[in-house]
C-alpha cells in the first residue's frame, strides 16, 4: 500500500517538471478570475428625515395640520435606478408625489452606489380630528435593467 502511495504522489508531482515555458508550474498560479458577481438588480433603501415629525397648525379649516420631512433614497447593489413615484399613506389616504409634483422636490434619477433626497410637505386631516398618525413612504422606482423595485420607510406625526 505504501509503494502505491508514494507512486502517486510522483506521478501528481511530475507534470511541473518538463522543458515548456508555457505550462504553470508548482510556483506559479493561475491569474485569478473575479469572483464578484454582478448584480441583476437595484437593492435600495429609504430613510426619512426627522422620524418624529412634529405638525403645525395651518389655519385651514380643511386640512388642519402640516408636516414636512427630507426622503432619501440610497443604492448600494450598483444599478442605477428612476424614482417613478413615491407614496404617502397616512390613515385612509393616499397622496403620490410623481411627475412635476416629484421633480419639484429632488432629481429623480439614483446613480449605481448613489443616493438622492426629496424634500416634502403635506397637509392633512384626520377622520378623528387628531393629529397624530403614523405615515408610511412607499418609493417605486425601475433600475436601469428594467426591473420594478419598491422600498419603504415610516415617520411618526407628534
Amino acid at each position: 500500500m505504501r509503494k502505491s502511495l508514494v507512486a502517486v504522489a510522483l506521478v501528481a508531482g511530475l507534470g511541473g517538471c518538463n522543458d515548456d515555458k508555457t505550462s504553470p508550474t508548482a510556483s506559479e498560479s493561475p491569474t485569478p478570475q473575479p469572483t464578484a458577481t454582478e448584480a441583476s438588480i437595484a437593492e435600495v433603501g429609504v430613510t426619512v428625515s426627522p422620524i418624529k415629525v412634529p405638525a403645525t397648525a395651518t389655519g385651514d379649516p380643511n386640512f388642519p395640520w402640516q408636516i414636512s420631512w427630507v426622503t432619501t433614497v440610497k443604492e448600494t447593489a450598483g444599478v442605477a435606478a428612476r424614482v417613478d413615484r413615491i407614496k404617502a399613506f397616512l390613515v385612509y389616504d393616499t397622496v403620490r408625489y410623481e411627475g412635476p409634483n416629484l421633480t419639484s422636490q429632488g432629481s429623480t434619477q439614483l446613480a449605481a452606489r448613489g443616493s438622492t433626497t426629496f424634500s416634502q410637505t403635506l397637509a392633512y386631516s384626520l377622520p378623528n380630528g387628531d393629529r397624530v398618525a403614523v405615515v408610511s413612504i412607499i418609493v417605486e422606482l425601475t433600475d436601469a435593467r428594467g426591473n420594478r423595485v419598491q422600498a419603504a420607510a415610516q415617520l411618526l406625526i407628534v
